[in-house]
């Protein structure tokens, strides 16, 4: 997981983030999200790394939160096949009671 700050220019604040999924191959160094993400939809693991990357970013969240850090929102990408699945909504409910996020902070993309 990294995390892409969202700054204020006004006076240089990190206010938010966007979690992003990154794979680092052994060999092979970075691949490109635009290269694994559509064979994991096709491969019908999309759900399951969607939920990963969700609840890791609520988490974090969370964590930073406890640090002192207190961030607007945390974005996080949803693939449009998720969207398709029925249990999609429960994911995110759980993922945002497990962790105790707010819902109001997270924002699906």
């Amino acid at each position: 997981m990294h995390y892409q700050p969202i700054v204020n220019f006004e006076d240089d604040g990190i206010v938010a983030a966007e979690a992003l999924l990154r794979w680092e191959h052994p060999e092979k160094g970075m691949i490109s999200p635009s290269l694994f993400i559509p064979i994991a939809e096709e491969m019908g693991m999309i759900g399951a790394i969607g939920d990963y990357v969700l609840r890791k970013a609520c988490a974090q969240t969370m964590a930073w939160r406890d640090e002192g850090v207190h961030l607007s929102q945390i974005a996080v990408n949803m693939s449009p096949k998720q969207l398709h699945d029925d249990g999609w909504l429960d994911s995110v409910k759980a993922a945002l009671s497990d962790t105790g996020l707010e819902p109001q902070y997270l924002d699906l993309e």
